[in-house]
């Protein structure tokens, strides 16, 4: 299991790069665009969800599965080849809004996760630009990439804002508290194994 591997991999919490108190820069990294704005995207927001519930009910789930994570990802690698990723307005509203809805299914969400640990996606100008701007609870996902992404790279101060974020946002985020979890323990990046399917998946 992931939190039985995660302990196993416990190091003393100096080998972690974790603060008490994060500075105004550090914090004003994933603070969300004015509530307005948030909310203006909504209507985006359903018409996904509507999309992906239509996908579902045509019997074509799979293959508009498969048609948004070839999405996400070429988004992520062109947001990690930016000159400036991340920056605001960057995504088109209705990029934000897609993938934010997409990242709410568990499947792309980890398919976007074991990418990540296996070095061949980052993404933390795309997590950061769809974490800003889309409404709750759509936000906890990219948050928890964000800042999954973070922790591997030593960032812990970032890592345990982005997974309080997320918890914020909502409460039952899992894979947010799991990460915070792991912070707050002192595991070190750089000996917690890497997570993998299992051999039969």
């Amino acid at each position: 299991m992931v939190s039985k591997r995660l302990a196993e991999a416990r190091g003393p919490p100096s080998e972690v790069n974790v603060s008490g108190a994060c500075s105004a820069d550090v914090t004003d990294l994933l603070d969300p665009f004015p509530i307005e704005q948030r909310e203006a995207l909504e209507p985006l927001i359903a018409h996904y969800e509507n999309s992906a519930a239509g996908a579902i009910l045509d019997g074509r789930s799979q293959r508009y599965q498969r048609s948004l994570k070839r999405a996400l990802f070429a988004a992520a690698r062109d947001g990690d080849r930016a000159l400036f990723p991340g920056q605001s307005g960057s995504v088109p509203d209705e990029d934000v809004c897609r993938f934010a809805v997409a990242l709410v299914d568990t499947p792309i969400r980890d398919a976007v996760w074991l990418a990540i640990e296996r070095r061949q996606l980052d993404g933390r100008g795309l997590w950061r630009e769809i974490a800003r701007r889309a409404p709750q609870p759509y936000d906890a996902a990219p948050l928890f990439l964000y800042g999954w992404v973070c922790w591997r790279d030593g960032s812990g101060v970032l890592a345990a804002l982005a997974a309080e974020r997320a918890l914020a946002s909502d409460p039952d985020y899992r894979a947010a508290d799991l990460l915070l979890g792991a912070v707050r323990h002192g595991l070190d990046p750089r000996r917690t194994p890497r997570l993998r399917l299992p051999r039969s998946a």
